[in-house]
């Protein structure tokens, strides 16, 4: 349990170091993904815990800027970020 706490941490820590204001969802997942230092895995499971803390810091950089983040929550970002990710693989 603790390590599971420990690699939460990391990851969020990781991905809240990169700023996504004042960019769309799709600016933000483009640049994430190719400029951030990795790759995403070939797994469902840990791609979901990834596109999870992607919408939450997307989220908290742009929630309010509604021409940039039309959404309502975070939910939502993190759905079609999931889709895009789905639908280019």
């Amino acid at each position: 349990n603790d390590d599971i706490e420990y690699w939460n941490l990391v990851r969020f820590n990781y991905v809240r170091a990169i700023s996504f204001v004042a960019m769309t969802v799709e600016q933000g997942l483009r640049h994430f993904l190719t400029n951030c230092g990795f790759r995403l895995p070939g797994e469902a499971q840990r791609i979901d815990r990834i596109m999870t803390t992607f919408s939450q810091c997307y989220w908290e950089d742009n929630a309010g800027d509604h021409l940039r983040c039309p959404f309502d929550d975070q939910d939502t970002v993190f759905l079609l970020s999931f889709a895009i990710i789905m639908l280019n693989t």
